[in-house]
């Protein structure tokens, strides 16, 4: 007809897209020293586990308070 179009819009994006487009994010590989470790400890070397440790350690110990509120507030 003659008649000047105007410029195609872009679509919006809906959740679906924006996950989508977070799923196809690439992921660096771990380093070497991550692989070293991983393989070490599924061997059965490694690192020792501190933290279980002192996990074991403390097994059956309770921290306990005995406290007293005096709310004398309406709510309270």
């Amino acid at each position: 007809m003659g008649k000047p179009l105007i410029l195609p819009e872009n679509i919006p994006k809906d959740a679906f897209d924006i996950g989508k487009e977070q799923k196809e994010v690439k992921i660096n590989p771990p380093d070497t020293k991550e692989y070293k470790e991983y393989f070490e400890v599924k061997l059965g070397g490694g690192h020792p586990n501190g933290g279980l440790n002192k996990y074991i350690q403390n097994d059956r110990k309770v921290l306990s308070f005995e406290i007293l509120w005096n709310d004398d507030s309406i709510e309270g």
